[in-house]
């Protein structure tokens, strides 16, 4: 025998060896992609019978939940509507008695060591309340479904809003507009919740803001 096929006999059992682990690879290979085949048939079979089965109740939670969704969060924003609108009403009726509102007059004044009966006290009130019927929202801003009939809150006096704020402006000895600041909330506390600052802007027309805005006083507005 020669010495050059002793390698090639050598190798032969191996390569047989070899082809085999092959075949039953290739076999196996074919059998998993059967199996894989039927499972995924399967599979498809059982969603198609679910979707022939329940497809009314598919076709229903598509049309209904995003309507239930939005309905949702329109009766969530209305009960925080309501919330607000009751702790309004509230202080509105809290406002008609002269005695609670004087007292919040007072809880809020004492802090910068003002007395509400005082000189001081009432000057600052007054253009709070001032300010509140002339823009008119003291009285269409109510708990009464009825003030949009009071023509009292139709138009508001918007010359009577400038006078007042030169005058605040022109009384206040800081010059910083610290005395409207005290106003702007005494406003806030008389009308329930509005804010002065919006509202000297909503009603005034471009001259008198203008005007306004030319103090250093008012270049906030």
């Amino acid at each position: 025998m020669s010495f050059g096929l002793l390698p090639l006999l050598l190798l032969l059992p191996f390569t047989c060896f070899m082809i085999s682990i092959s075949q039953t690879l290739v076999k196996v290979g074919r059998n998993m992609a059967t199996v894989t085949k039927t499972n995924y048939n399967t599979r498809a079979n059982n969603i198609a019978g679910f979707v022939e089965k329940y497809w009314m109740h598919i076709i229903g939670a598509i049309v209904v939940i995003p309507w239930l969704m939005k309905y949702l969060r329109k009766m969530n924003w209305s009960l925080e509507e309501q919330t607000e609108n009751h702790e309004k009403d509230e202080l509105f009726r809290e406002n008609k008695n002269p005695t609670k509102l004087n007292a919040k007059y007072q809880d809020y004044l004492q802090a910068y060591g003002i007395d509400a009966g005082s000189e001081e006290g009432q000057r600052l009130i007054g253009f709070a309340q001032s300010l509140a019927a002339d823009t008119g929202f003291i009285y269409s801003d109510t708990d009464n479904a009825w003030s949009v009939l009071d023509p009292r809150g139709w138009t508001e006096n918007d010359g009577a809003v400038y006078n007042t704020c030169i005058n605040i402006m022109n009384g206040d000895d800081s010059g910083t507009g610290g005395d409207f600041a005290i106003v702007q909330e005494l406003y806030f506390i008389y009308t329930r919740s509005r804010l002065l600052q919006s509202d000297v802007v909503k009603v005034l027309d471009g001259n008198l803001i203008d005007n306004l805005r030319s103090n250093s006083y008012y270049s906030f507005l």
